[in-house]
C-alpha cells in the first residue's frame, strides 16, 4: 500500500531535489536553527564564539539561541544564494516563503512535546547540522539546548527512500533505492557527496583532510544469503548498504589512484565539470580530476560525510571552501550516537530504520500523526486510498481517504511531504514499523574496482519505535508553545470530527459518560479509545454529578472575579516568587510568546496535598528541594476578605479528584488488558495517593474596548500547549459581564448563559490536525489527557494540543471568563518512564516553559 501511494509523487519529488541547490535543506533533514537570527553571523574575537552582529548599530547582539530541528516544510518560493545570509525580497509571508522547522525531541523518550515547538523561519536562521561544531564553538555545553544532544543521538542511523527495483540470484539479492537518509541529511541519486579520507590522520581537526567527492549513481540494500524458511522474521543472514558512483578530486596526487602512476593526470574540462556535477559553480573549487580513471566505486554509508555545496554557498556559510570543515563534528557525533543510542546493539555501529520517522523516533510531523499508532493503519482508509490510486473512487472514498491538509498553509499548494501523501514512509504515517532486527554489514572504506568485498563483522540494526507526548485550557504549563509559533495558522480545510455551528465555528462533541457508569465500571474500551486514543480529542465529559457540584462551581468561579478585583498591593502579597509564581497569585510572570508576557489572565495556584491530609499544604521537599512549585506551602487570601475562597475551593478540588480517580480506574482496566506488563490499578493509585496534584483557578480579564487583535493568534487567552500531568479536570467556564455586575465581594455575580462571542472558548487540535471548539456543559466535568498519562500508557492514550480563544471586546460590556483546572499528577518520586521520576520530568517541563 505504502509503495503504491508514493510511487508517482516520490519520482517527482526526487527529480525536484536534483534541480535544487545542494545547500537548500530538505524535508526530513535535521538542521541547526534559531527562532530568531538578527544581523549577520561573525566571529567575536573577544568572546571567542560566533555571534550576531549588527553593522548598522555596530554592536554585537549575542549568540543565537541554537537548537536542533526537523525540516517539515520547504518554501513555496524559489531560494536564492543571498538567502543564506540575508533574505531576498519574497512575494509571500514566511509561512509560504520560509521553512517549517520543528524542535527535535528526545528519540529515546516517550516525551515528544518538543515536536510542538516549531516556527516558520528564513533560510538565514538555518545551518547544516553536520557543522554544529563550527557554530556552537565557545558556547558552554550546559548552555546548549537539549535538542542538540537529542539530534546527535541519531547521527549513526540511516533509512532508505524510494525502493524501486529488486534484483538477485539465489541466495543473494539487492533492493535498489533512489535516496538514503544518513544521520542528519537526505542524499539522493545525482547528489555530489564528500567522502571520508581513508588514510589515517593524527587528528581529524584538519580541514584539508577531505579530498574526494562522489557523484551518486546507485543506492542499494544487499541481502546476503537469503533465508528460505518462510516462518523466519529475517529475509537474509546479513544486510549491507552500498552507495556507488564515480569519484572526483581537486587534489592532483589523488587522481593517480588506480593508475600505473606513469602518466600525468589531466584535469577535467570545464564542460565536463558542469556535466558531472550538474552545476556551473563547482568549477569554483579549482581543477577537478577523475579518481580510478573514472571507474565506479562502491562505499558503505559510513564513508559519506555529507553533501558537497557549491563554493559560493560554502563561502557565505563558512567563509571557506574546505571540503572537510565538518569532518571532525560528523565523526564525533557518530561516535557519540554509538555510545548513547540504545537502539544500536552492543558492538555495532549503526541503527537501520525502515523509514525516516523511525530513525528520528518522532510521532508527529507537520501536525500529522506519523507514529506507530497512526490512524493511517486503519483498513477502510487504506481501501479508499487504493481506489483513488486506481481511479475508481467515489465521493465516499474521498472522505474515507482522509487526505492530509497542509498545516500552516491552508490555501495554497501542499509541501513536498503532503504531495507524497499521507501513506508515504517519507512523511511516514507509521506504517509497517517492523518489530524485528536487521543484521547489516557496514565496513569502513570503499570497494574499489576489481577489489573483493572485505566486509567486516555483521552489523545488526534493531528496529524500535517509541511513543509521543508536552500544559491545558487552563494548564499550569499553559505558555508552552507560542514562543516558537508566531506564524502558526490555526485553520484547517477538513473537519472530519466536527459539525459547523450556527456561528460558523467548527465544533466537536466530546465523548460523554455518566458518573454511575464510572462507578459501576461499565465504560467500554471503545469509548475510552474514542475519548483518549491516538485519533481522539483527548477529552471525556462526565455527567450526572452530585448536586453539590453546581453550587461549589458557582462559588469558586465567582471568587475568581472577586480575587482579581483586589488591590494590586494585596494581590502582590499573595505571590510566591520562590515557587516560580506557581503557588498563589500569578499575573504577567509567564510568557506566551518570546518577550510577550501573559497579562491577559490571572491565575491562583493551589497545591492539593490537603486531599491526602488536611494539615498538608504542599508535597514533602525531602528529595526535591529545587521543586518549590510543588513543595512550597499554599498561600490563601485573608478569610476576612474572601471568607468562602479556601473552603469552597478545597471542597470542589476534592470532588474533582474523586471523579478523576474513577476515570483513572477505567483507564487502568483498559491498560491492563492492552499493555503488556502494565501494573493493575496503577493510574488510580497515582491519582488517589498524589501529594503533587495542583489546582489552577483562572480569571481571564475583560478585553479592553477598542483593543486591536492584530498580530495576535487565535490562542490569545491561553497559548497552544499540552498538559504534563495525568488527567486534568476542567469545569465549564463562567462568563461574567463585570460592567453589569461589578465583582465586589458580597454582591451576587450574574453568570451569562454563554459567551457573547461564540468563537471564544476551549479549542483542541486533533491528531489529524483539525482545530475544533469543545463546549463543556455547566453541570458536567471534563477530563483531558496529559503527557504523564501518555507516558504511563506507552502512547495508547494521547495528550493533544489545545488553547483558549478570548472574547472580542464589545461596546457596553466587559466580559470576563473564570474557570478551574485540577491537574492530577504523580508524586515527585513516582516513575513515569523507565528510569525517570515525575519530579525529573516536571523539572524538564518547567525548564522549557518558564
Amino acid at each position: 500500500m505504502d509503495w503504491r501511494a508514493e510511487r508517482t509523487a516520490l519520482d517527482e519529488y526526487i527529480e525536484q531535489l536534483g534541480m535544487q541547490p545542494s545547500y537548500v535543506p530538505r524535508p526530513g533533514e535535521v538542521v541547526l536553527w534559531a527562532p530568531e537570527c538578527q544581523g549577520e553571523l561573525a566571529w567575536n574575537h573577544e568572546n571567542k564564539c560566533i555571534e550576531m552582529y549588527s553593522p548598522d548599530e555596530d554592536r554585537w547582539l549575542g549568540t543565537p539561541k541554537w537548537r536542533a530541528g526537523i525540516v517539515g516544510q520547504t518554501p513555496e518560493e524559489d531560494i536564492v544564494l543571498q538567502d543564506l545570509v540575508k533574505t531576498a525580497p519574497k512575494k509571500w509571508d514566511v509561512n509560504y516563503s520560509g521553512f517549517r522547522v520543528e524542535t527535535f525531541p528526545d528519540p529515546q523518550s516517550y516525551d515528544k512535546s518538543y515536536s510542538l515547538h516549531y516556527k516558520y523561519i528564513r533560510l538565514q536562521c538555518i545551518k547544516p547540522f553536520n557543522a554544529y561544531e563550527l557554530f556552537l564553538q565557545g558556547i558552554p555545553p550546559e548552555n546548549l539546548h537539549p535538542s542538540i544532544g537529542y539530534a546527535m543521538t541519531i547521527m549513526s542511523s540511516f533509512s532508505l527512500l524510494d525502493k524501486y527495483h529488486f534484483k538477485g540470484a539465489w541466495p543473494n539479492a539487492a533492493i535498489y533505492c533512489r535516496g538514503i537518509f544518513i544521520g542528519a541529511e537526505l542524499l539522493v541519486v545525482g547528489d555530489a557527496v564528500r567522502l571520508k579520507p581513508k588514510r589515517q590522520f593524527d587528528s581529524y581537526e584538519s580541514h584539508d583532510a577531505v579530498e574526494d567527492v562522489m557523484v551518486i549513481d546507485e543506492i542499494r540494500l544487499e541481502l546476503v544469503n537469503c533465508v528460505s524458511n518462510l516462518t523466519s522474521d529475517q529475509l537474509a543472514e546479513r544486510y549491507q548498504v552500498r552507495i556507488a558512483g564515480k569519484v572526483y578530486t581537486n587534489a592532483p596526487p589523488r587522481s593517480s589512484t588506480g593508475t600505473d602512476g606513469t602518466s600525468q593526470p589531466l584535469p577535467m574540462r570545464p564542460e565536463e565539470v558542469i556535466d558531472v556535477f550538474q552545476s556551473i559553480g563547482m568549477g569554483g573549487y579549482g581543477s577537478w580530476y577523475r579518481v580510478w580513471n573514472g571507474a565506479t566505486v562502491e562505499v558503505s554509508q559510513d564513508m559519506i560525510i555529507g553533501r558537497c555545496y557549491d563554493p559560493d554557498a560554502m563561502n557565505l556559510l563558512f567563509g571557506s571552501c574546505s571540503l572537510g570543515l565538518d569532518l571532525s563534528g560528523v565523526i564525533k557525533a557518530r561516535e557519540y550516537s554509538r555510545k548513547v543510542d540504545e537502539r544500536i546493539p552492543e558492538g555495532k555501529g549503526w541503527f537501520w530504520g525502515d523509514f525516516r520517522t523511525q530513525t528520528l523516533a518522532i510521532d508527529t510531523l507537520n501536525g500529522q500523526d506519523v507514529g506507530y499508532y497512526s490512524e493511517a493503519r486503519e483498513i477502510t482508509m487504506w481501501g479508499a486510498n487504493l481506489r483513488i490510486l486506481d481511479g475508481t473512487a467515489d465521493s465516499a472514498d474521498l472522505r474515507l481517504a482522509r487526505l492530509p491538509g497542509n498545516v500552516g498553509r491552508p490555501s495554497k499548494a501542499r509541501s513536498n511531504f503532503s504531495e507524497i501523501g499521507k501513506l508515504s514512509k517519507l512523511v511516514s504515517t507509521g506504517l509497517g514499523a517492523a518489530d524485528v532486527s536487521n543484521p547489516v554489514s557496514s565496513e569502513e572504506g570503499p570497494i574499489l574496482p576489481n577489489e573483493d568485498d572485505t566486509s567486516g563483522s555483521d552489523e545488526v540494526f534493531a528496529l524500535a519505535m517509541d511513543q509521543l507526548p508536552g500544559g491545558t485550557d487552563e494548564s499550569e504549563e499553559a505558555n508552552l508553545l507560542h514562543n516558537y509559533q508566531s506564524d502558526y495558522t490555526l485553520t484547517s480545510h477538513r473537519i472530519t470530527i466536527a459539525t459547523m455551528g450556527l456561528d460558523g465555528v467548527p465544533q466537536a462533541q466530546a465523548v460523554t459518560v455518566s458518573l454511575k457508569d464510572l462507578i459501576d465500571g461499565t465504560v467500554s474500551f471503545e469509548t475510552l479509545t474514542e475519548a483518549f486514543g491516538p485519533s481522539s480529542l483527548g477529552i471525556i465529559v462526565v455527567k450526572d454529578l452530585d448536586s453539590e457540584f453546581q453550587r461549589l462551581r458557582s462559588q469558586v468561579l465567582s471568587n475568581a472575579s472577586y480575587l482579581a478585583a483586589l488591590p494590586n498591593d494585596e494581590l502582590e502579597s499573595l505571590t510566591s516568587p520562590s515557587a516560580k509564581y506557581l503557588v498563589g497569585w500569578s499575573c504577567g510572570k509567564e510568557t506566551l510568546r518570546s518577550g510577550h508576557f501573559d497579562t491577559l489572565k490571572g491565575s491562583y495556584y493551589v497545591n492539593c496535598a490537603f486531599y491526602q491530609d488536611a494539615s498538608l499544604q504542599g508535597a514533602p521537599a525531602d528529595n526535591f528541594p529545587d521543586l518549590s512549585e510543588y513543595t512550597a506551602p499554599n498561600i490563601w487570601p485573608p478569610a476576612e476578605r474572601l471568607p468562602t475562597f479556601r473552603p469552597a475551593l478545597e471542597q470542589l478540588c476534592t470532588l474533582i479528584i474523586d471523579t478523576a480517580a474513577l476515570v483513572a480506574r477505567a483507564c487502568d482496566r483498559y491498560a491492563t488488558a492492552n499493555i503488556e506488563g502494565y501494573k493493575s490499578g496503577y493510574l488510580e493509585h497515582v491519582v488517589r495517593t498524589s501529594l503533587t496534584t495542583k489546582a489552577r483557578l483562572l480569571h481571564y480579564f475583560p478585553a479592553e474596548e477598542g483593543a486591536s487583535d492584530a498580530g495576535e493568534g487565535d490562542d490569545d487567552w491561553c497559548a497552544t500547549h499540552l498538559d504534563h500531568g495525568c488527567l486534568t479536570g476542567l469545569t465549564s467556564a463562567m462568563f461574567v459581564d463585570e460592567l453589569a455586575t461589578p465583582p465586589v465581594h458580597g454582591a451576587q455575580l450574574a453568570e451569562l448563559g454563554a459567551s457573547p462571542d461564540p468563537k471564544a472558548g476551549l479549542y483542541i487540535q486533533s491528531r489529524t490536525g483539525d482545530v475544533v471548539k469543545v463546549n463543556i456543559p455547566r453541570d458536567c466535568l471534563a477530563f483531558q489527557t496529559g503527557e504523564a498519562l501518555q507516558l504511563i500508557t506507552r502512547g495508547k492514550f494521547r495528550a493533544v494540543p489545545h488553547f483558549v480563544k478570548g472574547a472580542k471586546p464589545s461596546a457596553g460590556e466587559r466580559i470576563a471568563r473564570n474557570t478551574l483546572a485540577v491537574f492530577t499528577q504523580p508524586n515527585l518520586e513516582e516513575e513515569v518512564e523507565g528510569g525517570k521520576s515525575f519530579g525529573e520530568f516536571a523539572r524538564e517541563v518547567v525548564a522549557r516553559t518558564y
